[in-house]
């Protein structure tokens, strides 16, 4: 008999629920969802918009070559030209014991053709998003024709390791060296779009629709 009571209990303790959740003014649960996911860090390219509307539209060089030194690797993403200049997109995964950064100066990078000097720098970006370390360096291609295909090789005597603020960074990983060849197109702009000229549209239209002007 007392089980019976028990049973009747719990039906009706769960008609009250089930009404109390339904009734208008009941607090929604609360459902994750996509919108409220946590979004993905942004990336370096997210702030240079010249850099990322051309690696977005497929223009410039996927090159994803990675040489890795004492367990640091270092990515050579892409190549591109922003315009103005040629710009390397670079990545360094993070050991879990220290912090690295890519400092072009303090790291005696160099970019260079073959037989020749060193390209001048024309300023660098990096930024740590996530455990990855990503750097654009750009270069200023000076006298080198954009009309033929570039042999380059990319020098990273070492990675600077983080020490607190310190302006100078301890010596880190390296060397790395990176070889490769960009076509004449990576630096050509994309064409836009030919517009009809006015008057020639008026002109077609007219003789569609029966009064073209003679």
């Amino acid at each position: 008999m007392r089980s019976g009571w028990l049973l009747a209990l719990v039906v009706v303790a769960g008609l009250l629920v089930l009404l109390l959740g339904s009734r208008p003014g009941a607090p929604a649960a609360i459902v994750p969802s996509a919108a409220t996911a946590t979004a993905a860090p942004p990336s370096i390219l997210d702030a240079n918009p010249a850099v990322k509307r051309a690696y977005d539209q497929g223009r410039g060089r996927s090159l994803d070559q990675t040489q890795t030194v004492a367990g640091v690797p270092v990515t050579l993403r892409w190549a591109g030209f922003d315009g103005q200049h040629l710009v390397l997109f670079l990545t360094v995964i993070e050991p879990a014991d220290t912090a690295v950064m890519l400092y072009p100066e303090a790291n005696h990078m160099s970019l260079a053709r073959p037989g020749a000097a060193a390209l001048p720098e024309a300023g660098d970006d990096c930024s740590v998003v996530g455990n990855d370390v990503e750097c654009l360096l750009r270069y200023d291609l000076g006298q080198a024709s954009l009309e033929q295909s570039l042999m380059l090789r990319l020098d990273i005597a070492r990675l600077g390791a983080l020490a607190g603020v310190a302006l100078s960074p301890p010596p880190g990983p390296g060397p790395y060296r990176f070889d490769f060849t960009l076509p004449a197109e990576v630096f050509q702009s994309p064409t836009p779009a030919t517009a009809t000229p006015v008057a020639t549209a008026i002109n077609d239209a007219s003789s569609r629709s029966g009064c073209g002007v003679t």
